[in-house]
């Protein structure tokens, strides 16, 4: 029989024996025995970054930390160091590039206040970590920006470093505008307009080519909605057209690893008239309109039958099918039209200024002409008829009246010559590029002082001469 021993297990003469593993640091053996007493993720996740808020380490780890929801009590020793050492170097201004869970844990601290002495100090610090950091990688960017507008409201931060994280949309800010009351600023209120409207209105062939018009009749049109709707509705027109704000439920911090330490009993941050949080014991919910997601169809409508309405008032070439509405309104918008082009007739009629300071000149000059026409048996028996002017009269008047002719230029006894010849003038006024009001004004005010009244008027918007002048006038042109 063979008997067998044990016998030594000899190495190759290369071999080296491991060297022991480092033993972990006292801290982090602390922070991982609070585990034992904390049983909350969240509240274990808050405990142990307060406890580990300044620490630093300098350990070389070379490894990767992957997780869904990255915690520290989620990685092992190597990469709880490697963390740490990672936080250290960007606390002193040595940002690297990392894992993408590491990257998540720094903001998690930072949402729920390690590291930092204050809400404000906290803000800086995720903006700072968001601009530079995305130019190494932008997957956290989108949670980010969305985790530090909750933070805003969470901490009662300004409502001003909401556009720092995010922007409202179009819809929103329109919204905001019409809940405020109704702009006196007509630019202001058609743009509102225009954004919650489901007709595109500014990609219409008429408004490109009449927007200060179409502009006007579709500000004086919900004016006028709104005026109807106050004094003869239960509700106001915004509230018909967006009904009332609603409440529903929020989860602030999706997503996030997040401790509640504040623990709200009664609490309200309003972001704008159209958006409000709320938090009640701890439950969160979010106050605004239903219809902030979308356009408005019937204020879509309002928009089109308006554009439609004024393209076949200006008897446009271009007609646009208007859509069905209820008939009062269709009368509204047409009351409104009508009212707007009668103003916009009246505001571009000439305009005549009358001077006032040469009234006693006209009464004078007309006191002259009665006298001259009196007959003898008006003047008395003892007074001769008056005879025929003496040449030096004669004369004088002749003259007055050739200086008077003089003052006009080339062009205007031009226009004169048109007008008396019943031929047609524009193509002198566009030569000259002269508008037809100011030729008349300047002709009339300069021949004034000859005939004691304006020679040339206006007949449903076209020059005429009056008649008991049309003599002289030739006289005056020979």
């Amino acid at each position: 029989m063979k008997l067998y021993y044990d016998e030594p297990i000899r190495r190759p003469g290369s071999y080296i024996p491991p060297a022991e593993k480092p033993a972990l640091p006292e801290p982090y053996r602390k922070m991982k025995a609070l585990a034992a007493s904390v049983h909350s993720p969240e509240r274990l996740f808050y405990e142990q970054g307060m406890l580990m808020a300044d620490y630093e380490d300098d350990y070389a780890f070379h490894g990767t930390f992957v997780r869904y929801y990255p915690t520290y009590q989620a990685m092992n020793d190597e990469q709880l160091r490697g963390y740490f050492s990672w936080r250290t170097k960007l606390r002193r201004g040595d940002i690297r590039k990392t894992s993408l869970s590491f990257v998540y844990v720094y903001i998690y601290e930072l949402l729920n206040q390690i590291g930092v002495s204050s809400p404000e100090e906290g803000f800086d610090a995720l903006q700072r970590f968001r601009k530079t950091y995305r130019g190494l990688d932008a997957r956290a960017e989108s949670f980010l920006n969305a985790w530090m507008k909750d933070y805003v409201i969470y901490n009662n931060l300004p409502v001003s470093l909401i556009p720092e994280c995010d922007t409202l949309s179009s819809l929103e800010e329109a919204l905001n505008t019409l809940a405020r009351g109704i702009p006196e600023d007509t630019e202001t209120l058609f743009a509102a307009l225009c954004a919650l409207s489901s007709y595109n209105l500014c990609n219409s062939r008429f408004y490109k080519t009449n927007p200060s018009d179409v502009t006007a009749v579709c500000c004086n049109v919900y004016r006028r909605l709104c005026e109807e709707y106050d004094a003869h509705k239960k509700c106001s027109y915004f509230q018909h057209l967006f009904g009332t704000q609603m409440v529903f439920p929020r989860k602030m911090f999706s997503f996030a690893i997040f401790y509640d330490h504040k623990h709200y009993v009664s609490y309200e941050y309003k972001i704008s008239d159209t958006q409000k949080y709320h938090c009640s014991n701890g439950r969160w919910s979010f106050e605004t309109y239903p219809s902030i997601r979308k356009k408005n169809a019937e204020l879509g409508l309002i928009l089109k039958s308006a554009d439609a309405m004024l393209r076949q008032a200006c008897h446009d070439s271009h007609p646009l099918e208007q859509p069905a509405l209820p008939t009062e309104t269709s009368r509204l918008i047409q009351s409104e039209i009508e009212a707007f082009l009668a103003e916009k007739k009246r505001l571009a009629a000439p305009r005549i200024d009358i001077d006032l300071t040469r009234l006693s000149d006209i009464r004078s000059a007309a006191a002259q002409t009665r006298d001259r026409l009196m007959t003898e048996a008006e003047m008395g028996e003892d007074e001769p008829l008056p005879t025929a002017p003496a040449a030096a009269d004669t004369v004088a008047d002749a003259s007055a009246a050739e200086g008077t002719a003089s003052v006009l230029n080339e062009n205007e006894r031009r226009f004169l010559r048109c007008l008396l010849e019943k031929e047609p003038f524009q193509p002198l006024l566009r030569e000259l590029s002269i508008p037809l009001s100011i030729m008349v004004d300047t002709v009339n005010e300069k021949l004034f002082d000859l005939f004691q009244d304006t020679p040339v008027l206006f007949d449903a918007d076209a020059p005429v001469l009056i008649d008991d002048y049309i003599d002289e006038l030739k006289g005056l042109l020979l």
